[in-house]
């Protein structure tokens, strides 16, 4: 199961669309995973019919602040499905290896008292941009560690504040 997770910053730009149609046409992913797309569920469900996946849960955004869009092929099992102010998550089932596992989408505040509160229910592995000190990343880690998450990796530029 291949999986398309974008921090489009805006699903209402004009570039937007069709380089998300070129994602899907190049990769064929069986579910996508829109943060910051600054528009309401409406405007989701357009972009979701254009770019041909079958079903969304969105979670609308705060005026023009973030905001999140899980969507999906019919051919993925969806076992259930939770929300958060900060996360969209979905329990699947993957028939391809007959596994189950959760796909959870979170939207990170940079504020960091707030970002601190998102990871209490931790980066060694950030490269570039602004340094933080190590026990910035103490609440993601126990996050991570408690919830049994594991990095799935990328393809693409490693950084979204370095390539405009």
């Amino acid at each position: 199961m291949k999986v398309l997770v974008w921090n489009c910053r805006g699903v209402g730009g004009p570039l937007t669309i069709p380089q998300l149609k070129k994602m899907v046409h190049l990769h064929f992913p069986s579910v996508g995973f829109l943060d910051e797309t600054k528009n309401q569920k409406s405007v989701i469900e357009k972009v979701q019919k254009k770019i041909k996946f079958d079903n969304c849960w969105v979670i609308n955004p705060s005026g023009k602040a973030g905001r999140l869009a899980m969507m999906w092929k019919e051919e993925v099992e969806v076992m259930s499905m939770d929300q958060g102010t900060f996360f969209i998550g979905m329990k699947l089932r993957d028939r391809e290896t007959d596994c189950e596992w959760w796909l959870v989408g979170v939207y990170a505040s940079t504020d960091e008292n707030i970002r601190k509160e998102q990871w209490k229910t931790s980066g060694e592995e950030k490269w570039g941009g602004r340094r933080r000190h190590e026990s910035s990343f103490k609440e993601f880690n126990r996050f991570i560690k408690e919830n049994e998450l594991i990095d799935l990796g990328f393809e693409g530029k490693p950084w979204t504040w370095c390539n405009q």
